[in-house]
């Protein structure tokens, strides 16, 4: 009966000790995890492609690097980086890749060819235009590599895919087009706890088309 006793108080000794290391990593975990941002907010309008959005800026939030226009046909390039890990990537001389961002894209759209029926000449609806651009730029846009189905959303009212994949880093996207222009906003990140996937969002829900 005595060795029973002992059993049970050592088996409720290791529970209670793991309980307590679980509790511990736990709180540690949602320590370190970023939360969005209270801070005041930089505010970005480019009236020549009509897009406004509103980000943290700051050392303990993001740098924004506006990169040379001309690749992939992309008009206008926004990253927002955690600063310190940008500091951290500039110092460094060592050659790496570069830390996990938030991008956002403006592209040209190029001319949807006319498709003809039997009623005539139609144009193709903008979310399948949207589609077909996506597919055939897919080293652009891996919209045919993602996760799943892509969902139609809404950004400042207007119609949107958003989805997910997989490359060097996890990303979550958006696709939208508006004015013959694609716009494509990445979130770029390892782990749904960093800045780069809390802080995308909001800057989403900040964003304006003009």
């Amino acid at each position: 009966m005595t060795l029973q006793k002992n059993t049970l108080y050592y088996a409720a000794g290791i529970l209670l000790i793991a309980t307590l290391i679980f509790g511990f990593l736990f709180l540690q975990k949602r320590a370190e995890a970023p939360t969005l941002a209270t801070g005041p907010l930089k505010t970005v309008t480019n009236e020549d492609f009509g897009l406004s959005f509103s980000f943290p800026e700051g050392p303990d939030e993001f740098t924004l690097i506006e990169p040379p226009e001309g690749q992939a046909g992309i008009q206008k390039a926004y990253v927002l980086m955690p600063t310190s890990e940008f500091n951290a990537y500039k110092e460094s001389e060592e050659a790496r890749e570069a830390p996990a961002g938030i991008q956002l894209f403006i592209i040209a759209e190029e001319p949807e060819p006319e498709t003809e029926t039997a009623s005539g000449t139609e144009r193709l609806d903008r979310m399948t235009r949207l589609k077909n651009w996506a597919t055939e730029r897919d080293s652009l846009t891996q919209f045919t590599r993602a996760k799943a189905e892509p969902e139609v959303v809404e950004i400042d009212g207007l119609k949107a895919y958003k989805y997910s994949a997989d490359g060097l880093y996890q990303q979550t996207i958006y696709l939208a087009s508006y004015k013959n222009r694609i716009y494509m906003f990445v979130s770029q990140y390892n782990d749904p706890a960093d800045i780069t996937a809390v802080q995308f969002e909001p800057i989403i829900q900040s964003i304006s088309f003009n």
